[in-house]
């Protein structure tokens, strides 16, 4: 799961200790911990929060490495992801 590990990554790249977080979402530390553990999800509504507070999207906590290339990737060229279908289907 995707989630956890973006989340644990821009939590420590910004400087925000899991208390700090926990406190300014309204949640416990022990939720924070459980998601980036990825052994519970957080509601929409708080990945709503998550994103406000850190300043970046929702896409950017939920995608993968994988998600967020073929994302880039798309909005630089639009046949990208018409190429990507055709390909995987051996067309």
């Amino acid at each position: 799961m995707a989630f956890g590990e973006n989340l644990r990554k821009i939590r420590i790249e910004k400087g925000v200790l899991v208390q700090e977080l926990a406190s300014k979402i309204e949640v416990t530390r022990e939720e924070i911990m459980a998601w980036e553990n990825n052994e519970s999800s957080p509601s929409a509504e708080t990945i709503r929060k998550i994103a406000i507070f850190f300043n970046v999207s929702t896409d950017y906590l939920l995608l993968n490495k994988e998600d967020k290339e073929l994302y880039n990737n798309i909005k630089q060229d639009d046949s990208y992801l018409t190429k990507k279908i055709f390909k995987k289907k051996g067309r």
